[in-house]
């Protein structure tokens, strides 16, 4: 959803949805390390939205799923 709406231009919705990552029940499941490193890109996405950088916070979008992805790896 995140990604549909940044390339949609919308960066400002983007973010927040994003940001209702910590909202999931995964969120409180995987490693304050993750957690950390999610929240770092977080940061950074907010950055990236507020310069209007929709390019740069798709990346970042990538980089959260492969944090979360990596996650589930490593819990299996």
């Amino acid at each position: 959803d995140a990604e549909r709406l940044a390339r949609n231009g919308q960066l400002t919705a983007a973010f927040n949805s994003l940001n209702d990552l910590t909202n999931i029940p995964l969120w409180r499941r995987i490693s304050q390390r993750a957690r950390d490193m999610i929240d770092w890109q977080l940061r950074r996405a907010s950055a990236a939205s507020a310069a209007g950088n929709a390019d740069e916070f798709i990346q970042i979008i990538t980089q959260i799923r492969e944090i979360i992805e990596n996650f589930g790896r490593r819990r299996r």
